[in-house]
């Protein structure tokens, strides 16, 4: 799933979400992302939860609602429309365009439906670079892509708008082709991160193990995922566990008919 470009401090979040298990020129989103069926939209809220006597029970991450988004695919299996909530109130959205089945723009736009910012994709036979621009034009970021001779994304390069590294992306494969280690390492080694993912017989990530140098601080975090699944295949629910931190993730799943 493409993450939307209206967010603040977007970067580490559409780098993640902007790689693919998989050459671009040959899987759909819906592919990419595991999904199954002929899926049109996918609506999702999550809630934090709080684990009482074996008994999980939901409740809003703040007091005027949670973050929840609605994602729209077109019969081809790519996606159209981002849109971002927080409770009631829309965030922002991105509109995506295609030639044939290749993105090549995304507008983005705040709640108040004014553009915040386009991205121009560009290719040879995968995906090369993705430039972000604000309205006036000005360059905000740039990502480049590398690629494995299997057409797998092997790393992504994020320059700031001074040209300077903001951030590297490098991921290892296992042999299904799903991704098992992320590495992200910040400007100036200012962060490091590495993640190992494991999955379940669905192919969905089961668990994922942290571990993370900030320079002052060096951690471990262990995070593990449940799941109920539609007659499609499809997750509806996905309760993610952290220690005493818990969320639970809700989608509401349209399908073409």
């Amino acid at each position: 799933m493409k993450a939307a470009l209206f967010l603040p401090a977007f970067a580490t979040l559409l780098i993640a979400a902007c790689s693919t298990n998989n050459p671009i020129d040959k899987k759909t989103d819906l592919e990419a992302e595991g999904s199954k069926g002929k899926v049109k939209s996918v609506r999702e809220i999550s809630y934090k939860a709080i684990d009482t006597l074996r008994t999980i029970r939901k409740e809003d991450i703040v007091r005027y609602g949670n973050p929840s988004s609605l994602v729209k695919y077109n019969n081809q299996g790519y996606t159209t429309e981002y849109i971002e909530y927080f409770g009631d109130r829309l965030e922002g959205r991105s509109i995506y365009q295609y030639e044939d089945t290749k993105l090549i723009k995304a507008n983005s736009y705040n709640g108040n439906d004014s553009l915040v910012g386009y991205t121009i994709y560009k290719y040879n036979k995968n995906l090369i670079t993705d430039i972000h621009y604000l309205p006036d034009g000005e360059v905000e970021m740039k990502y480049v892509h590398k690629y494995d001779k299997e057409g797998r994304e092997i790393t992504v390069y994020a320059y700031a708008d001074d040209g300077g590294l903001e951030l590297k992306l490098d991921f290892k494969y296992d042999n299904e082709g799903r991704v098992i280690e992320q590495k992200q390492i910040c400007r100036g080694n200012s962060f490091y991160e590495k993640k190992i993912y494991k999955y379940d017989s669905n192919e969905m990530v089961i668990e994922e193990d942290s571990e993370f140098d900030a320079g002052n601080e060096i951690g471990h975090s262990l995070t593990t995922f449940k799941y109920k699944i539609d007659k499609h295949g499809n997750w509806i629910e996905r309760i993610r566990y952290n220690g005493r931190f818990i969320t639970i993730t809700e989608r509401q799943i349209e399908y073409y008919e």
